[in-house]
């Protein structure tokens, strides 16, 4: 019987999330011959899609809450925002990324709306880093509040940043983001 890779990806995070036990992998970027390797009696496959290509990267959205107000991504009177509560708490978090690491994630991006708004986000990122298996963990940030936030984020064991600005033109800035709130230097 073939199994389609959602199948066999809900199947593996349904088996690891039953149970504490934490699968040993063993994941090779290369592969050898045209299938993977079959995985080792008690492990997971690793994730693969239809083409045979290893996916070792996730990314995690830590809320929908956002300081801008981008035209293309939402109204100017915002929208209503699902209750902090209902979002997945940093244990939770750190549970979910195990069970991706077991299936070969070896890389992290932290997203949002904008995922400094998330107070606990270095607590967030220094539990990811403490994860076998998880080498790299980034952020995709507006920089609204990056300057404070930084120092933080590099003594949880930040490893990459991505900086998302749509324009350096202060006036399409404003437009687009409906906020004056980046100092931008003239060129």
């Amino acid at each position: 019987m073939i199994r389609r890779p959602a199948a066999r990806l809900r199947s593996a995070i349904c088996r690891l999330l039953s149970t504490d036990a934490q699968p040993a992998v063993s994941v090779s970027p290369e592969r050898v011959g045209p299938e993977p390797a079959a995985p080792q009696p008690g492990a997971v496959a690793p994730l693969m899609d239809g083409h045979g290509r290893l996916h070792d990267y996730l990314r995690i959205s830590l809320t929908e809450r956002c300081n801008l107000r981008c035209q293309y991504c939402m109204p100017a009177e915002g929208v209503p925002l699902c209750p902090a509560a209902a979002l997945l708490a940093g244990p939770e978090l750190a549970r979910l990324a195990r069970v991706f690491a077991a299936l070969g994630v070896r890389k992290v991006r932290l997203t949002g709306g904008e995922p400094t708004l998330r107070r606990d986000l270095p607590e967030i990122i220094q539990s990811l880093k403490s994860i076998p298996g998880i080498e790299t963990v980034g952020v995709t940030t507006n920089a609204l509040v990056l300057t404070r936030a930084l120092p933080a984020l590099r003594r949880a064991g930040l490893d990459a940043l991505n900086v998302s600005l749509d324009t350096l033109r202060p006036d399409r800035y404003l437009h687009m983001a409906r906020r004056n709130s980046v100092m931008l230097v003239p060129m």
